[in-house]
């Protein structure tokens, strides 16, 4: 549905004075381990590249904190603009992303979101999808942690847990 979304909005915007309404191809995956965000994320970032809406279509994994954290203090902000340089063209997904948010004040982490929020809104990154990836109850907290998240990640998917019955077909 993402994807037709976004395909219409593209034929909308040749048409003169037709306004296009805005898709944004950031999301939000919420779940328990092993109920398939990842592979999901796989498939999207091949979806997307089938349809043209990004250019290279690789699907690049990021860990948390550990991605955007360096031995010293400010090394986050460069590690977030190398990432997303990194990303350009493909899907980002930060996996463990409630770990980027901290009642702490003193934990740098928390400077990742709001400076990522920033940079997504630049133009030049917009051939880049963003998926911040985690439990369900940690990434609610996230999402709650800044209003900015929920505008700039609008699609939010919530990846059940297998039943027994499901488990016994996949084995």
């Amino acid at each position: 549905e993402l994807k037709s979304l976004v395909l219409f909005k593209k034929k909308l915007g040749h048409i003169p004075g037709v306004q296009c309404p805005k898709v944004s191809l950031h999301s939000i995956f919420k779940g328990a381990p092993g109920t398939g965000k990842t592979t999901v994320a796989l498939l999207y970032a091949s979806v997307l590249k089938e349809a043209g809406i990004i250019s290279k279509g690789n699907l690049l994994l990021a860990n948390g904190r550990n991605a955007f954290m360096g031995k010293w203090v400010g090394t986050e902000e460069k590690n977030v603009r190398m990432a997303l340089a990194a990303a350009r063209g493909n899907v980002l997904l930060i996996d463990e992303a409630y770990t980027l948010v901290s009642p702490n004040e003193m934990d740098y982490a928390r400077n990742v979101l709001p400076l990522m929020l920033q940079l997504l809104a630049d133009e030049e990154n917009r051939d880049v999808a963003v998926v911040l990836c985690g439990y369900d109850s940690e990434m609610e907290y996230l999402i709650q942690s800044n209003p900015g998240i929920r505008s700039r990640f609008p699609n939010i998917f919530k990846f059940k847990d297998y039943s027994i019955e499901e488990l016994h077909k996949i084995t």
